[in-house]
């Protein structure tokens, strides 16, 4: 007796779908780690920039300021000036990083208006965004797999990752 089957059996279907759900599992776990990864690295070269910019202010004399805005490509990208003079521009992967800024009136996010950040040189404190009004930037939002937030404290200037 000839036997011609020629499909696949339930058992075999079921073992195969779990193998493909188990590998894609594994995927998306790694590309998980790879843009917390990215994401962390991001918030932390801003939250050096920062301190950066505000060392600067205390240490010289003139106009110490920090630019962040995401480009077009969608990289963050940090200036850095001292008397009107572009010192250094940085540049950070930002493609699935959504930034953005809360101030004390408002949040948006830096793909849509730049933030500058300058600190007074005699007491290290945050100045105003505004010069009409006082509004500070109270923290800096970086949003993907995973989320850090720089928090920064407008009267004493100083700020930290979380």
């Amino acid at each position: 007796m000839k036997n011609n089957n020629k499909g696949f059996t339930l058992v075999e279907l079921i073992a195969v779908m779990a193998i493909m759900v188990l590998l894609t599992g594994l995927v998306s776990l790694s590309v998980s780690a790879v843009n917390s990864a990215t994401v962390k690295q991001s918030a932390t070269s801003v939250d050096y920039l920062i301190s950066m910019c505000r060392a600067g202010a205390l240490g010289r004399s003139g106009d110490v300021h920090l630019t962040l805005s995401v480009d077009g490509n969608g990289n963050i990208v940090g200036e850095y000036f001292e008397n009107g003079t572009l010192v250094s521009t940085d540049t950070f992967p930002g493609q699935s990083i959504i930034v953005s800024c809360t101030t004390t009136t408002r949040t948006y996010e830096l793909s849509d208006e730049s933030l500058t950040l300058s600190f007074d040189r005699s007491t290290g404190a945050q100045k105003s965004l505004s010069t009409e009004d006082e509004i500070y930037c109270t923290s800096i939002n970086f949003l993907s797999a995973r989320s850090y937030t720089i928090e920064l404290f407008p009267l004493t200037g100083a700020h930290r990752l979380v």
